[in-house]
């Protein structure tokens, strides 16, 4: 069975408007990794073998099923919390109609004090509210001198955060000082 994986690493390579080239672009760093395993293969042990290819942890890493969007962009879903899931299983549950598994592997650099992965989505302020989620969002540059739109990085927000709620996270991303402005533009959205 063929398994795709999307990173931030293709994701910053990528220029467009999707977060990856899963079509084109094949001899590229922007392309996901394609993996060919068996389809018994727990979700468990795949994501150690994309972490040894790494040299991470495997538990440092978080699979996320991928979803086909009206807009024909390919988004992040959910996450995919079951280690002992085949990944036939998987792609069965979660996946597309299309022939290989697409995910996006999350990463993190953070433990907590017990030795626990904490993924960015655990340090967002819900505010309390009942209908307040987590949203991963996909940060990305247009460089007008030079006509390029890549990718910068990928972060978390609350589901009811306004644009001045999340401009903190956009300037330290970009490396620019507090007070600069900037235009955002949202990209097949979906609230």
């Amino acid at each position: 069975m063929e398994v795709q994986v999307a990173s931030e690493d293709n994701f910053k390579a990528y220029q467009g408007f999707d977060i990856v080239p899963w079509k084109t672009e094949f001899d590229t760093p922007a392309h996901p990794r394609s993996y060919r395993v068996l389809r018994t293969t727990t979700l468990a042990q795949f994501t150690k073998v994309v972490a040894d290819e790494l040299g991470l942890e495997a538990d440092m890493l978080r699979p996320w099923a991928m979803v086909n969007r009206q807009n024909g962009t390919v988004r992040p879903d959910v996450p995919i919390a079951y280690p002992d899931m085949s990944v036939e299983e998987a792609a069965n549950k979660f996946g597309t109609k299309t022939v290989q598994f697409r995910l996006w592997m999350e990463r993190t650099d953070e433990r907590d004090e017990d030795g626990n992965p904490v993924f960015k989505d655990a340090h967002i302020d819900l505010r309390g509210a009942s209908n307040n989620r987590p949203l991963m969002l996909f940060l990305k540059h247009f460089d007008a001198r030079s006509q390029t739109l890549l990718g910068v990085s990928n972060f978390y927000a609350a589901y009811q955060d306004r644009v001045c709620d999340i401009s903190p996270q956009i300037l330290k991303a970009m490396g620019w000082s507090a007070g600069t402005n900037f235009k955002l533009h949202e990209v097949g959205g979906r609230r």
